[in-house]
């Protein structure tokens, strides 16, 4: 009876401890995940105060070169290398953050930071084109409507920078028409003031930009 008894006391203090290391493991692991969870928590916010920033500097740079294209007739170049300078450290800012390369190897980084770079490199290259038009036209196309399109692909990216322009296109086309139908029926010399016919483009991106954040 002596054995039995020590090894039934024996086999209630191993069940016993094993409740305890149990108990123990699931509190360490409990404070981990409540501590990535924080962490986590945490870069949600900042990664939303960044997209809100972007957007800002955006409508800022939007604003800014809408009201100076449309009172000008030209945008002042620091207007450019202000924002793009932002810009630019904003998306630095949000590769670090949202840290998409993260347990990947080092060709599959590689190729994460190539992409994320690529799509903001193809919205700036519709800016680019626009400047080679700009050129090959004699500046029938602004240069600095060029510029602004290299400067909003920062904050937009590929699509919505495309979006942006086939909107201020649309819009910029219909107040052309218009204007010249106007000119058609008040005078008979309104073919002459067609060919004249200037209009501010990035005013034309101003409700063109904010549909595109709206949607």
């Amino acid at each position: 009876m002596g054995k039995a008894t020590m090894l039934i006391e024996i086999a209630a203090l191993l069940s016993l401890m094993s409740k305890r290391c149990l108990y123990l493991r699931w509190i360490i692991w409990e404070h981990a995940l409540i501590a990535e969870v924080s962490k986590l928590e945490e870069n949600m916010t900042g990664i939303k105060i960044l997209v809100m920033l972007l957007r800002a500097g955006f409508l800022l740079l939007l604003g800014v070169a809408g009201w100076q294209d449309y009172k000008y007739r030209r945008i002042k170049v620091n207007v450019f290398l202000g924002f793009g300078i932002f810009g630019g450290i904003l998306r630095g800012v949000g590769l670090v953050m949202e840290k998409p390369f993260q347990g990947c190897t080092v060709p599959g980084a590689w190729l994460l930071l190539g992409s994320y770079w690529a799509d903001i490199g193809a919205a700036m290259g519709i800016g680019l084109l626009l400047l080679i038009l700009s050129a090959v036209t004699r500046e029938a196309v602004g240069r600095g409507d060029g510029w602004f399109f290299v400067v909003s692909g920062i904050y937009l990216g590929f699509w919505r920078n495309l979006e942006l322009l086939w909107a201020s296109l649309f819009l910029c086309l219909i107040a052309g028409g218009v204007i010249a139908a106007l000119n058609l029926v008040r005078d008979r010399e309104g073919s002459a003031n067609i060919r004249k016919l200037s209009l501010p483009f990035l005013a034309f991106a101003v409700p063109a930009g904010l549909g595109v954040m709206l949607l």
